[in-house]
Protein backbone atom coordinates (compact mmCIF):
# COMPACT_ATOMS: atom_id res chain seq x y z
CA UNK A 1 0.00 0.00 0.00
CA UNK A 2 1.59 3.26 -1.09
CA UNK A 3 0.24 6.69 -0.27
CA UNK A 4 1.72 10.08 -0.94
CA UNK A 5 4.20 10.06 1.93
CA UNK A 6 4.11 6.51 3.30
CA UNK A 7 5.57 3.26 2.12
CA UNK A 8 4.24 0.22 3.89
CA UNK A 9 6.37 -2.75 4.76
CA UNK A 10 5.14 -5.83 6.56
CA UNK A 11 4.59 -5.75 10.30
CA UNK A 12 3.66 -2.05 10.23
CA UNK A 13 7.13 -0.74 9.36
CA UNK A 14 6.67 2.46 7.46
CA UNK A 15 8.36 5.74 6.89
CA UNK A 16 6.67 9.12 6.83
CA UNK A 17 9.20 11.53 5.38
CA UNK A 18 7.21 14.50 6.68
CA UNK A 19 7.53 13.64 10.37
CA UNK A 20 10.22 13.21 12.98
CA UNK A 21 10.24 9.41 12.90
CA UNK A 22 11.96 7.10 15.33
CA UNK A 23 14.30 4.26 14.37
CA UNK A 24 11.48 1.79 15.07
CA UNK A 25 9.53 3.27 12.16
CA UNK A 26 12.41 3.33 9.68
CA UNK A 27 12.25 0.39 7.24
CA UNK A 28 15.23 -1.97 7.31
CA UNK A 29 16.50 -0.82 3.89
CA UNK A 30 16.08 2.91 3.25
CA UNK A 31 17.85 3.23 -0.08
CA UNK A 32 20.83 2.47 -2.25
CA UNK A 33 23.30 4.45 -4.36
CA UNK A 34 25.29 2.86 -7.17
CA UNK A 35 28.33 4.68 -8.52
CA UNK A 36 31.13 3.82 -10.88
CA UNK A 37 34.60 3.09 -9.52
CA UNK A 38 35.46 6.81 -9.66
CA UNK A 39 32.52 7.84 -7.47
CA UNK A 40 30.18 9.18 -10.16
CA UNK A 41 26.64 8.37 -9.05
CA UNK A 42 24.89 6.29 -11.70
CA UNK A 43 21.60 5.50 -9.99
CA UNK A 44 19.94 6.10 -6.63
CA UNK A 45 16.83 4.38 -5.39
CA UNK A 46 14.96 5.07 -2.19
CA UNK A 47 12.06 3.46 -0.39
CA UNK A 48 10.38 6.91 -0.43
CA UNK A 49 11.54 9.87 -2.52
CA UNK A 50 13.71 12.04 -0.27
CA UNK A 51 14.22 9.31 2.35
CA UNK A 52 18.03 9.31 2.21
CA UNK A 53 18.39 13.04 2.59
CA UNK A 54 15.74 13.08 5.32
CA UNK A 55 17.40 10.37 7.41
CA UNK A 56 20.87 11.88 7.04
CA UNK A 57 19.74 15.41 7.86
CA UNK A 58 17.75 14.16 10.86
CA UNK A 59 20.83 15.05 12.90
CA UNK A 60 20.99 18.85 13.19
CA UNK A 61 24.77 18.76 12.74
CA UNK A 62 24.32 17.27 9.27
CA UNK A 63 22.14 20.01 7.77
CA UNK A 64 24.77 20.93 5.17
CA UNK A 65 25.62 17.37 4.16
CA UNK A 66 25.38 16.74 0.43
CA UNK A 67 24.40 13.12 -0.10
CA UNK A 68 25.59 13.23 -3.72
CA UNK A 69 29.19 13.44 -2.48
CA UNK A 70 29.07 10.16 -0.52
CA UNK A 71 30.11 7.90 -3.43
CA UNK A 72 33.04 10.21 -4.26
CA UNK A 73 34.37 10.08 -0.70
CA UNK A 74 33.89 6.31 -0.43
CA UNK A 75 35.70 5.70 -3.73
CA UNK A 76 38.52 8.01 -2.67
CA UNK A 77 38.87 6.03 0.56
CA UNK A 78 39.02 2.76 -1.38
CA UNK A 79 41.64 4.18 -3.73
CA UNK A 80 43.70 5.42 -0.74
CA UNK A 81 43.51 1.98 0.86
CA UNK A 82 44.86 0.44 -2.34
CA UNK A 83 47.70 2.97 -2.42
CA UNK A 84 48.79 2.08 1.10
CA UNK A 85 48.49 -1.60 0.23
CA UNK A 86 45.34 -2.54 2.08
CA UNK A 87 44.00 -5.02 -0.42
CA UNK A 88 40.74 -6.84 -0.94
CA UNK A 89 38.39 -4.68 1.08
CA UNK A 90 35.13 -6.53 0.40
CA UNK A 91 32.94 -4.00 2.18
CA UNK A 92 32.83 -1.19 4.70
CA UNK A 93 30.19 -0.52 7.31
CA UNK A 94 29.68 2.90 8.89
CA UNK A 95 27.05 3.61 11.50
CA UNK A 96 25.54 6.42 13.52
CA UNK A 97 22.38 6.59 15.59
CA UNK A 98 20.12 7.43 12.62
CA UNK A 99 21.33 5.07 9.90
CA UNK A 100 23.96 2.57 8.87
CA UNK A 101 25.82 2.49 5.54
CA UNK A 102 26.91 -0.87 4.21
CA UNK A 103 29.25 -0.33 1.27
CA UNK A 104 30.12 -2.98 -1.29
CA UNK A 105 32.79 -2.78 -3.97
CA UNK A 106 31.35 -4.80 -6.81
CA UNK A 107 33.57 -6.36 -9.49
CA UNK A 108 36.08 -3.48 -9.16
CA UNK A 109 33.71 -1.44 -11.33
CA UNK A 110 30.96 -0.26 -9.01
CA UNK A 111 30.50 1.03 -5.49
CA UNK A 112 27.15 0.26 -3.91
CA UNK A 113 26.09 2.10 -0.77
CA UNK A 114 23.14 0.67 1.15
CA UNK A 115 21.48 2.95 3.69
CA UNK A 116 19.96 0.88 6.48
CA UNK A 117 18.14 1.16 9.74
CA UNK A 118 20.93 0.90 12.37
CA UNK A 119 19.41 -2.29 13.82
CA UNK A 120 19.63 -4.24 10.55
CA UNK A 121 21.92 -7.24 10.33
CA UNK A 122 23.11 -7.14 6.70
CA UNK A 123 24.31 -10.77 6.82
CA UNK A 124 20.72 -12.00 7.01
CA UNK A 125 20.11 -11.01 3.37
CA UNK A 126 23.65 -10.87 2.01
CA UNK A 127 23.12 -13.79 -0.40
CA UNK A 128 19.82 -12.33 -1.63
CA UNK A 129 21.54 -9.01 -2.28
CA UNK A 130 24.52 -10.63 -3.99
CA UNK A 131 22.21 -12.62 -6.29
CA UNK A 132 20.18 -9.53 -7.10
CA UNK A 133 23.27 -7.45 -7.89
CA UNK A 134 24.78 -10.19 -10.05
CA UNK A 135 21.59 -10.42 -12.10
CA UNK A 136 21.11 -6.64 -12.14
CA UNK A 137 24.57 -5.91 -13.53
CA UNK A 138 24.48 -8.78 -16.02
CA UNK A 139 21.17 -7.62 -17.41
CA UNK A 140 21.45 -3.83 -17.14
CA UNK A 141 25.15 -2.97 -17.17
CA UNK A 142 24.86 -1.32 -20.56
CA UNK A 143 21.46 0.26 -19.91
CA UNK A 144 22.53 3.03 -17.56
CA UNK A 145 21.20 5.54 -20.11
CA UNK A 146 17.66 4.93 -18.84
CA UNK A 147 18.21 5.83 -15.19
CA UNK A 148 14.49 6.26 -14.47
CA UNK A 149 13.87 2.62 -15.43
CA UNK A 150 16.73 1.43 -13.21
CA UNK A 151 15.49 3.57 -10.31
CA UNK A 152 12.03 2.03 -10.65
CA UNK A 153 13.52 -1.47 -10.67
CA UNK A 154 15.57 -0.59 -7.60
CA UNK A 155 12.56 0.82 -5.77
CA UNK A 156 10.55 -2.35 -6.47
CA UNK A 157 13.46 -4.41 -5.21
CA UNK A 158 13.75 -2.34 -1.99
CA UNK A 159 10.08 -3.05 -1.24
CA UNK A 160 10.69 -6.80 -1.69
CA UNK A 161 13.96 -6.71 0.25
CA UNK A 162 12.31 -4.98 3.21
CA UNK A 163 9.47 -7.49 3.23
CA UNK A 164 11.86 -10.46 2.99
CA UNK A 165 14.07 -9.07 5.75
CA UNK A 166 11.10 -8.57 8.05
CA UNK A 167 9.91 -12.14 7.38
CA UNK A 168 13.33 -13.59 8.21
CA UNK A 169 13.88 -11.69 11.47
Amino acid sequence: MITESYVYCEENYYMDIDSDFSNEKIPPFIGCMISDKDGKTLVTFEIVKGALENIIKKDRNAENVNIDTFPTYICAFKRLSEEIIIQNIPNIELENSNFKMHILFYQNEFTIIFFLNPIVCFNVVENVIDNYLTNFFEEFKYNFDDIYFLERLGWDWLIDLNNNYLKST
